[in-house]
């Protein structure tokens, strides 16, 4: 089974900063990013998308007990959000020919 297949069922994420934590908070499912917090991150926060960065683990054991006891008011219809969103596609091509 991929990712994406399984996110829909999945009420909250907590992971290091990777893919899921992205792929999740893209689909609107509150996610706890407890290492990376990267430009993409950063950018998905700025954008509304439910993304959180924390690294005390008593605060994300708080946080997490805080989601999981009223999922429906943290999972977010984020399909307008995404769709505004540009491709990276040409932001990389020009990152790329910059360096090339």
């Amino acid at each position: 089974m991929l990712t994406f297949q399984i996110l829909p069922y999945v009420d909250l994420v907590v992971g290091s900063g990777g893919t899921i934590c992205r792929e999740a908070a893209l689909m609107g499912i509150p996610t706890i990013n407890f290492h990376f917090w990267d430009t993409v991150a950063k950018y998905l926060k700025r954008k509304r998308f439910p993304i959180t960065h924390l690294m005390d683990s008593q605060k994300i054991i708080k946080l997490t007990k805080k989601i999981l006891k009223n999922v429906e008011k943290y999972k977010i219809n984020m399909v307008k959000a995404r769709n505004k969103l540009k491709s990276p596609t040409e932001v990389t091509a020009n990152y790329i020919e910059k360096f090339v």
